[in-house]
């Protein structure tokens, strides 16, 4: 199976036309999934600024890093979590189209290398 031939599949999914607004009722289905997706990336750059200005002494000077690490990360992998599966379904609706975009493929496999 070719790379075209998975994107083209993809695409195929109803979830996928659901999210491309083809289904009554889901006109608004991709501008909230993307909403969430940017919210919760909001979240993960915020939770991870929170505990690098605790480990710089700039912020939280009363809290000790592992308690302030302990309340943190789980927010902060939620967030990951979630941004991850509402990429993946904004990905769905045009799966052609974005691994076309440069940006994107090249970020790709240095997404996944470090993760």
């Amino acid at each position: 199976m070719t790379i075209a031939t998975l994107l083209a599949t993809i695409e195929a999914w109803p979830i996928s036309a659901a999210m491309r607004g083809e289904l009554p009722g889901t006109e608004w289905l991709f501008p909230i999934v993307e909403t969430l997706h940017v919210m919760a990336l909001a979240l993960v750059v915020g939770s991870i600024a929170m505990m690098d200005l605790r480990l710089l002494g700039i912020a939280s000077r009363s809290s000790a890093v592992s308690r302030l690490s302990n309340e943190v990360l789980p927010w902060t992998w939620t967030a990951w979590t979630a941004a991850a599966v509402f990429g993946t379904l904004m990905f769905m609706a045009k799966a052609e189209t974005y691994w076309g975009i440069c940006s994107f493929a090249s970020s790709l496999p240095a997404w996944l290398w470090r993760h």
